[in-house]
């Protein structure tokens, strides 16, 4: 049996209700990883132009350990409600010094998950939904887990290796940089 297939494309859009956009940015990031949550920063207060569309597309680092749960607690976020999927993913990058390598290297997964539940009810998620998917079950695994399969496969074959990494209709944008501000994002997409 084959590999399965996701039933929709792999993404969190940041602004819902853009089904036909002119320019996608896809926005590869690891919510560990300072220069992510930079321009994570940026991209998130930036009024997008219409036209436009970003897509988040999470990125686990494996030098950062904690990252694999934070694209977890992403990922169940969206699962739970997609339209505040950024802005829980905002408020961990707000609360990044609960998440530096020394501030979890001795935290177990279930701590991690908790701290995150904490931030995911401040934000307006339902924090029991939000645990939910991340219960690991017979298998060892969660809700996230296939999910998480499928965003890694995705970034290894975009050849994504740092983040943030960004591609533009389909290309990457290697002149990009975490950063950069509003005015240049917007300078960007005009002169495509």
């Amino acid at each position: 049996m084959p590999p399965p297939i996701p039933k929709t494309p792999l993404s969190i859009p940041l602004v819902q209700g853009r089904p036909d956009p002119e320019v996608v940015i896809e926005f590869f990031a690891d919510l560990a990883c300072p220069f992510s949550r930079k321009a994570l920063r940026t991209l998130k207060a930036w009024e997008v132009p219409q036209g436009v569309q970003v897509l988040y597309r999470g990125v686990a680092q494996p030098w950062h350990p904690q990252s694999c749960m934070m694209l977890e607690g992403l990922l169940s976020a969206s699962l739970v409600d997609p339209g505040k999927a950024w802005d829980f993913a905002l408020a961990i990058a707000n609360a990044e010094d609960s998440f530096k390598d020394v501030a979890t290297k001795d935290l177990s997964r279930h701590q991690i998950y908790n701290i995150m539940a904490d931030i995911a009810a401040a934000t307006g998620l339902d924090k029991e939904a939000f645990l939910e998917n991340l219960l690991i079950g017979s298998e060892a695994c969660n809700r996230t887990t296939q999910l998480m399969k499928w965003y890694t496969k995705y970034h290894r074959q975009r050849s994504v290796h740092t983040t943030p990494t960004v591609y533009i209709n389909g290309f990457e944008a290697p002149d990009v940089s975490s950063g950069w501000t509003a005015e240049q994002w917007t300078e960007k997409v005009k002169a495509l």
